[in-house]
């Protein structure tokens, strides 16, 4: 026989219910709704990071500059100078300049040295 038809047979005998047989029925019904809430979270988690990967973040598109001269872009924040062959030329936040700030990016090199 089982210990929780054991428990609850001997319940029945005494007239009297058994406190840790109450406590283990309560405790096992608990976990199982603890489980489940924690799995829901896990996937809904997991399938969330899915799609933020998937879809990513896009810099707002910007137009190159009108005026030939401005051919540099100036982080706002870090005050780099990024020429058009950098990967952060157009794809951080700055604005355009005809002379560099006189901190260059290490990719690209900045400013470009005219011959």
């Amino acid at each position: 026989m089982s210990a929780w038809k054991e428990d609850a047979e001997q319940a029945t005998k005494t007239g009297k219910p058994r406190f840790d047989y109450y406590i283990a029925k309560t405790l096992r019904i608990a976990t199982v709704i603890i489980g489940i809430i924690l799995a829901i979270q896990f996937f809904g988690k997991l399938h969330h990071s899915h799609n933020t990967e998937s879809t990513g973040t896009q810099q707002p598109h910007r137009t190159p500059p009108t005026d030939p001269a401005k051919k540099y872009w100036i982080h706002n924040k870090t005050r780099k100078t990024h020429n058009y062959t950098c990967q952060y030329y157009l794809n951080c936040d700055g604005r355009y300049s005809s002379t560099g700030s006189g901190d260059n990016c290490l990719i690209c090199g900045g400013e470009i040295e005219e011959e």
